[in-house]
């Protein structure tokens, strides 16, 4: 079976399953552009972006991911800061930055919650975390994503 498993998921030293036969999960950060496009459109809606995103601490960068299209993806300082985004205007000035954010498709912010989950699986202390998630897709329609649940 082609499995692709702990695939390395950008420069963070947190990393991803991927259990998909067949799938290329393409990771990438944003260009310049990109990120400026980004953080212009956090500060206008309050997406308070992770301070460990710009210092290279825990936090992943703002990237791109995808196994088809790319959605751009961006760790909050916390669940607070996920559940108080603001959501994108639908007047198309979101989807054009989002053009401008290499092609993506959407912003899809997230933060861990508080604590770990821990449980023991074969024999080892397994450390699993928990994510608040909000998607506000480019041009679907609606400005944000019902299915941030287990479609995510």
């Amino acid at each position: 079976e082609n499995r692709k498993n702990d695939g390395d998921c950008g420069s963070s030293s947190r990393r991803c399953r991927l259990s998909m036969t067949g799938v290329r999960f393409v990771e990438a950060p944003l260009s310049r552009t990109g990120m400026e496009a980004l953080e212009e459109w956090g500060e206008k809606l309050d997406w308070s972006m992770s301070s460990n995103t710009r210092s290279n601490g825990a936090a992943p960068a703002p990237r791109n991911a995808s196994v088809a299209r790319p959605k751009t993806l961006v760790e909050l300082e916390s669940v607070d800061a996920v559940q108080k985004a603001g959501i994108p205007p639908s007047n198309g000035s979101f989807a054009n930055a989002c053009a401008t954010m290499d092609d993506s498709t959407g912003v899809y912010i997230y933060a861990p919650k508080p604590g770990l989950l821990n449980k023991i699986q074969d024999g080892k202390r397994v450390r699993k975390l928990s994510y608040e998630c909000r998607q506000f897709p480019r041009s679907s329609g609606y400005p944000e994503d019902p299915a941030t649940g287990i479609a995510a």
